[in-house]
């Protein structure tokens, strides 16, 4: 079983790419944005030709506000395996739950994906 871990944080500024507008958003209303990360990947080869892989990440971004944050958790579970050399298949499944501000909302997603390579 293979797997990596990274993390980043940024505390910085945020400012107007262009500074000329006069346009309110969110990011205009605070000086200071705090964003963190954190992700799993791990990754184990069931077969010669296939391989399942799992992914954990969580993002979280907030300001001086109270009501200017977001959250982020992800999960996903991806089975890949190689059809013949020149095709692979894989079918994922993914729960992710959002936080914006004063809202939340949930996710559930299965994809699978075939593809060939000529």
């Amino acid at each position: 079983m293979a797997g990596r871990f990274a993390s980043e944080a940024d505390d910085g500024a945020s400012r107007r790419a262009d500074s000329q507008s006069s346009a309110i958003d969110d990011l205009s209303l605070v000086e200071r944005i705090r964003s963190t990360s954190l992700t799993l990947d791990l990754s184990h080869r069931l077969t010669p030709l296939s391989t399942m892989n799992l992914r954990l990440n969580s993002q979280r971004s907030s300001s001086g506000r109270n009501d200017l944050f977001s959250r982020q958790n992800q999960v996903e579970l991806r089975w890949q395996t190689r059809v013949t050399p020149d095709s692979t298949a894989s079918a994922a499944l993914r729960r992710a739950r959002y936080i914006n501000g004063l809202s939340a909302s949930n996710e559930t997603a299965v994809t699978a994906s075939y593809g060939v390579r000529f």
